[in-house]
C-alpha cells in the first residue's frame, strides 16, 4: 500500500502521473478517492490532496521493500518533486505504507527505511483513503525483543560475565566494562530492539545492592553506549527497584524503566516515572528476593478450585492493578508496560497457569490491554517441564509439577525458552525479554509470520 500527496503546481494531475507510473512497477489493484487535507507537522503552506493505492508489485521489477522505496523516490524526481525542507511543500509525495505483512528497519544511510510506515497512526490524511481500499486490513506487527545485559556478579545464568573488570590500562580506580559492551553490541547484531541492563540481581535470595553500588555497575556502560554513535537507535532500559538509580540511568541515556517490584520497594518510583514521562515495565511480584519464595507469597488461590488457572490470573491482575491505577494518574497508558512477573512468587505450576494462552490473554485484557511484556527466560520451571512429560491435563485443574534439581545446559534451556516464548506469543506478548536473543528470533519469526498467515 502507497499513500500519495501533492500540493504544488496542479495536483491531481500530479497524483494521476504518479499513479501512471506505478503502473511500470506492477498492477495498480485499487485506487481510493480523493481527499483534501490541511499541512501537518509544517503548517504555513498549501492544503494537500491524499490518496492512496494497492500496487501488486511485480517481482521482478522490485524484490524488496527497499528496493521497491528506491524506485519510489525514482517516480518523485520524475514527477518534478526537489529537496526542499522536511514537511515542506512537494509536488508529489509517495509513502510505502506496508509490503505484504513486513515489519522491518533498514538503516541505510541515504535512504533509511521502516515498513510500517510509523507516522500511519497519526495521519487522517493517510488513513481515510487507505479506509477506503483496505477497511479490514490488520496492520502487521512482531514482537519486540528484549535482550538482557546482566553486569552483575551473581545473576543466576550469567552471573559474572559481564561485571567490568580491572584493567591494566587502565588508572587504579577504573575498570574496563568491555565484556559488558561486547555482549551488548552481539545482543544488537542478533536483533534486540531493546537492551534492558540490571546492576542487582533479583534472583532468590540474591544479596542486596546499595544504589551507588548499583548505579557504579550501570551507570558507565550506559555512557559508552550513548558515546557511540552507531548505537543511536537502540533503546535502552534499566532494571532497577530504586527511583535514584532509574534517574541516574534516565540521565545518561536511557529510554525505559523496567521495575520488578512495580513501585513497591521505592516510593520514589512511581512519581519518578510520571515526572520523566518515559515508558515503564510494572511487573507482578510479591515480596522482595529473600522472601518471595516463602509459603504465603506462592499461594494464589486453593489447590483443585474449579477453574483454578483463572483464578490465578484474577488474583495477579488485582494486585497489580494498585500500581496502574496510580499510574493513571499521570502515565499515559501508552507507556505502561505490565509484566506476570513469571518466577517471581509463583512455583512451576503457577507459571504453567499464567503462561497458558487463554488465560494470559485474559490477563492482559483484564488490564486494558496494555503492551505485554514476558520475561521466562532461562527460568527454573522450564527444568520441571523438561522433566515432566505429564503438564498436560483435560480437567481444569492444574497438574502437580515435580521438583527436580535443574541439570538443563544454558544452550538447552534457551532453545526451551524459545518454545515456551512462542506460547507466551499467543497470550498475546508484546515483549519478549531473553538472554538468547539469535534463538528468540530464530524461532519466534516463523511462528508470528505463521500466526500472520
Amino acid at each position: 500500500f502507497i499513500a500519495l500527496g501533492s500540493n504544488l503546481g496542479d495536483r491531481a494531475h500530479n497524483i494521476h502521473g504518479a499513479i501512471d507510473a506505478l503502473r511500470q512497477l506492477g498492477e495498480v489493484k485499487a485506487t481510493s478517492f480523493l481527499y483534501q487535507s490541511a499541512p501537518m507537522y509544517f503548517t504555513d503552506q498549501a492544503p494537500f490532496l491524499n490518496a492512496a493505492v494497492e500496487l501488486q508489485v511485480d517481482a521482478q521489477r522490485c524484490a524488496s521493500s527497499h528496493h521497491l522505496l528506491r524506485e519510489l523516490k525514482k517516480i518523485e524526481a520524475q514527477c518534478g518533486r526537489e529537496k526542499t525542507f522536511a514537511n515542506g511543500p512537494r509536488v508529489i509525495d509517495l509513502d510505502l505504507l506496508f509490503f505484504n505483512d513486513e515489519v522491518a528497519t533498514i538503516p541505510v544511510e541515504e535512504l533509511p527505511l521502516a515498513v510500517p510506515h510509523p507516522r500511519i497512526a497519526e495521519r487522517d490524511f493517510v488513513l481515510k483513503p487507505l479506509a477506503d481500499i483496505a477497511p479490514h486490513y490488520m496492520h502487521p506487527t512482531r514482537p519486540l525483543i528484549m535482550g538482557i545485559l546482566n553486569v552483575t556478579p551473581d545473576s543466576f545464568s550469567d552471573g559474572g560475565a559481564y561485571v567490568a573488570r580491572p584493567s591494566s590500562t587502565s588508572t587504579s580506580s577504573s575498570a574496563s566494562i568491555a565484556p559488558a559492551l561486547d555482549h551488548f553490541a552481539r545482543l544488537v547484531a542478533d536483533g534486540a530492539d531493546i537492551v534492558d541492563i540490571g546492576g542487582e540481581s533479583t534472583r532468590p535470595n540474591a544479596a542486596f545492592v546499595t544504589e551507588d553500588e548499583e548505579i557504579r555497575r550501570i551507570i558507565p556502560v550506559v555512557r559508552a553506549i550513548r558515546a557511540d554513535r552507531r548505537w543511536d537507535d537502540v533503546v535502552l532500559s534499566v532494571d532497577t527497584r530504586k527511583a535514584r538509580v532509574a534517574e541516574a540511568a534516565l540521565r545518561a541515556g536511557v529510554d525505559i524503566v523496567n521495575d520488578v517490584s512495580a513501585g513497591h520497594f521505592d516510593a520514589a518510583m512511581l512519581p519518578l516515572v510520571i515526572e520523566w514521562q518515559v515508558p515503564y515495565v510494572a511487573m507482578h511480584m510479591r515480596g522482595d528476593p529473600t522472601t518471595m519464595t516463602q509459603a504465603h507469597h506462592l499461594h494464589y488461590v486453593q489447590a483443585g478450585s474449579g477453574e483454578e488457572a483463572h483464578g490465578i490470573s484474577d488474583v495477579v491482575a488485582k494486585e497489580l492493578a494498585v500500581t496502574l491505577d496510580q499510574l493513571d494518574h499521570g502515565l499515559p497508558r501508552w507507556l505502561q508496560i505490565i509484566d506476570p512477573g513469571i518466577g517471581f512468587a509463583k512455583d512451576a505450576r503457577i507459571n504453567v497457569a499464567l503462561l497458558q494462552p487463554e488465560v494470559l490473554r485474559r490477563w492482559k485484557e483484564q488490564l486494558c490491554d496494555r503492551a505485554l511484556l514476558v520475561g521466562l527466560s532461562r527460568k527454573r520451571f522450564l527444568t520441571h517441564l523438561h522433566q515432566s512429560a505429564a503438564t498436560a491435563t483435560s480437567s481444569s485443574q492444574l497438574p502437580p509439577l515435580p521438583m527436580t534439581t535443574d541439570t538443563i545446559r544454558i544452550e538447552d534451556r534457551d532453545r526451551w525458552t524459545a518454545g515456551a516464548n512462542c506460547v507466551a506469543l499467543l497470550g498475546g506478548a508484546d515483549i519478549l525479554r531473553v538472554h538468547d536473543v539469535a534463538t528468540t528470533k530464530q524461532t519466534c519469526t516463523p511462528f508470528v509470520q505463521l500466526l500472520q498467515t
